[in-house]
């Protein structure tokens, strides 16, 4: 009996250390699966979140393609103001670097010697009108006595050839006074047109005019002011070929980019197109005229000039190559196809096609 209950008692223990190993593991397992979970939300909290995606529609359209060129600015009118008689510079009766009006009042130079040289040139006429004076009385005088051989008709032809040669000499001397006048009126210099006066290159006090027409200043009309831009003999095909003819045109407006990069608030347009193409260089002039009221563009500025050339199906509504997009759409600027691709993390594939198969597969 004893030794039955001894059996019972030993196997209870058993089965207590049985049941104890097993708590101990499931402890242990509960344990470890803890941590694995708060390793996986350490995990979680520490990943970056996903990449933002942008889904867009790609649309096949006809968009105008815009270029740049170099541009360099010139005036419409360029006048230089030059003293055409010999004399000594007077006066100045403007103020360097501003606008000055047409006909205004420039430069005066010394008068005294083309006045003397207009009262001498009237004093000619009024001999010459003697002259011609005394002429017609010896021919009106003579002709009746020739008629009836009361004298010799020699006589009569001498005073005939006088009478014409006084008509000359009075011709001839009006004529002195005309250029004696002009000569005098070179002595005031007004401003031909309207625009922009330079820096003066010859002070008051100084001689002028001898032996060449002194170069006194220069006036540039400013408003509107032109722009000369030289393309390409490319870039005159593409913008005259035949196809984009057919095509409605986008507006012909251009800009203008100043130095700084500020684009000029004015719209300009092309109004010359050079007759040919420079063989040297294989360009072409073209010139545009822009609006410039308050007189910022001057002669002789760089900028570039950005318009229209030609239009191409473009994919509107694309993305940077580079840009982390679904979809992507860019312009090729050496060719005329454009590229769509489909990109993400870990995955990316691209085809290259003409505008409208890319299209078909970006839409598809």
């Amino acid at each position: 009996m004893a030794a039955l209950k001894g059996f019972v008692n030993g196997g209870s223990r058993s089965r207590v250390v049985t049941v104890v190993g097993a708590m101990s593991l499931a402890v242990s397992l509960a344990a470890c699966e803890g941590g694995k979970d708060a390793d996986k939300a350490k995990q979680a909290a520490a990943a970056p979140p996903p990449p933002a995606v942008v889904v867009a529609e790609v649309i096949q359209k006809t968009v105008p393609i815009f270029g740049e060129f170099v541009a360099q600015t010139d005036a419409k009118e360029t006048v230089e103001i030059r003293a055409r008689v010999q004399a000594f510079l007077e006066a100045q009766h403007f103020t360097e670097g501003t606008v000055v009006k047409k006909d205004q009042l420039l430069f005066t130079l010394d008068k005294r010697e083309y006045e003397a040289k207009l009262l001498q040139a009237k004093a000619q006429v009024e001999g010459s009108l003697a002259r011609l004076g005394k002429a017609e009385t010896d021919e009106r005088r003579l002709k009746p006595l020739a008629e009836r051989r009361a004298v010799p008709q020699q006589d009569y032809d001498n005073a005939a050839a006088n009478l014409e040669t006084a008509r000359a000499g009075v011709s001839a001397a009006r004529a002195a006074v005309v250029e004696s006048e002009l000569d005098l009126s070179y002595c005031t210099i007004r401003s031909p047109i309207q625009g922009l006066i330079g820096k003066r290159l010859v002070s008051p006090g100084n001689l002028v005019g001898k032996g060449e027409a002194t170069l006194l200043d220069t006036v540039s009309s400013v408003d509107p002011i032109r722009v000369n831009v030289t393309i390409s003999e490319a870039e005159l095909l593409n913008f005259m070929a035949p196809e984009k003819k057919a095509r409605p045109a986008p507006a012909s407006t251009l800009d203008l980019i100043l130095a700084d990069g500020s684009v000029f608030p004015h719209k300009g347009k092309v109004v010359i197109v050079d007759r040919a193409v420079d063989l040297k260089t294989g360009t072409l002039t073209v010139i545009a005229e822009f609006p410039n009221p308050d007189g910022l563009l001057r002669p002789g500025q760089f900028g570039r000039q950005s318009g229209w050339s030609r239009t191409r199906s473009w994919c509107p509504s694309g993305r940077s190559r580079r840009s982390r997009v679904r979809r992507a759409c860019w312009w090729s600027a050496r060719t005329t196809w454009w590229r769509c691709e489909r990109s993400g993390p870990g995955k990316r594939s691209a085809s290259s096609s003409s505008s409208a198969t890319a299209s078909s597969r970006a839409n598809g």
